[in-house]
């Protein structure tokens, strides 16, 4: 999905990695596919990939490093949404204790 051609598809498979990373007993995979959407085209992608990379380094802390120095990279992204993402993205490893906002989260109704 990530070199799919629709932004469509590489935006959705990313924001489902970071929904699923509570159920992940191995993150790397995911991790590592995440490191490489951020790098996307679609700031779509990059912001979701953002998110799930911080849900990720939320529930697996040993990837924190790798993700806070891809992060960092982003700091200057060329859409001022990923830019503000990317902050708060740094500030929520930096601090695991703060909430992640609510507007990142996407939880199943019913």
């Amino acid at each position: 999905a990530e070199a799919d051609a629709y932004p469509t598809v590489r935006w959705h498979m990313a924001m489902t990695l970071g929904n699923l990373a509570g159920h992940m007993k191995a993150a790397l995979p995911a991790t590592e596919s995440l490191l490489r959407c951020i790098k996307d085209t679609s700031p779509l992608v990059r912001s979701w990939s953002v998110y799930s990379l911080v849900a990720i380094g939320r529930k697996h802390p040993e990837h924190n490093p790798r993700i806070l120095t891809a992060l960092r990279a982003h700091e200057r992204d060329r859409s001022p949404s990923v830019r503000s993402r990317v902050n708060r993205a740094i500030t929520l490893l930096q601090f695991p204790d703060l909430p992640m906002p609510t507007t990142w989260i996407k939880e199943r109704k019913g």
